[in-house]
């Protein structure tokens, strides 16, 4: 019997997932920050022992240290007051950009729970979560050249009974970042940002991955959409509405696909 799974919009990158009795986020745990969404009112709840939908989530999962994706100060305080079963988190080089959150965890009791990962480009890593869900995280470059190149990014693969699931967070929009996947069959859904889905070396990508879906994600709310990313992302569902994929956008919180 198949379990039912479903993925919700926290708000940036972050993912909340259930499948089955399990419960997993990716980069939801996240800073205030000048471009994107502020973290929202749920997650500060569950973030400080609050009841909240978020409270008590079996698997936190990061792809990049950027505060619009990771705090370390929240996450210490989500492991504090909550019960998780393991943390993943990218480990940080000595010598990093000004960009990343490179703050220690202070729950020192809670440290066995969070596993600081680390594999160079070309090689990936896979780790059972659960009897129906896999982790499957390798290394790939953030998009926005040299400010970056210091950065530690990870694209995430989950797969869920034979199904898989690629987000891509802020992975550049170039051919080197998904050759580990790149014959990956049954590819339900990649989760990619707008400046990638806009991109023509970005297209040329989601062509090869043939997935059936593509979610674009790590849109800011209305109030907050500094840079116009909305509109943005209109324009191009509109451009490329007749890809042989479902295209999907997250926009508002708590959406569901």
């Amino acid at each position: 019997m198949s379990i039912k799974v479903k993925m919700e919009l926290v708000a940036n990158s972050g993912i909340f997932i259930t499948a089955g009795d399990s419960t997993i986020l990716l980069d939801g745990i996240f800073g205030e920050n000048p471009f994107f969404s502020q973290p929202v009112s749920e997650m500060q709840k569950a973030v400080f022992g609050m009841a909240s939908k978020y409270k008590d989530i079996d698997y936190l999962i990061f792809t990049h240290r950027h505060i619009d994706h990771f705090s370390s100060m929240y996450l210490d305080e989500y492991i504090s007051n909550n019960e998780v079963k393991k943390v993943y988190i990218p480990r940080l080089k000595q010598e990093t950009n000004s960009l990343e959150d490179k703050s220690s965890l202070l729950s020192r009791t809670l440290i066995e729970k969070v596993e600081e990962y680390y594999i160079p480009f070309g090689k990936y890593h896979k780790e059972e979560l659960t009897q129906n869900c896999t982790l499957t995280y390798f290394r790939s470059v953030h998009m926005g050249g040299g400010e970056y190149q210091d950065t530690r990014h990870y694209t995430i693969m989950l797969t869920i009974e034979e199904k898989n699931y690629i987000f891509a967070a802020d992975a550049d929009y170039m051919v080197k970042n998904f050759e580990v996947i790149k014959d990956i069959p049954n590819l339900t859904a990649v989760f990619i940002n707008p400046l990638f889905f806009t991109n023509t070396k970005g297209q040329n990508i989601l062509d090869n991955l043939k997935p059936e879906k593509v979610v674009i994600y790590h849109i800011p709310f209305e109030d907050e959409d500094k840079m116009g990313l909305r509109k943005l992302v209109t324009r191009d569902i509109l451009k490329y509405k007749d890809k042989p994929y479902k295209i999907i956008a997250l926009t508002e919180k708590d959406q569901e696909i």
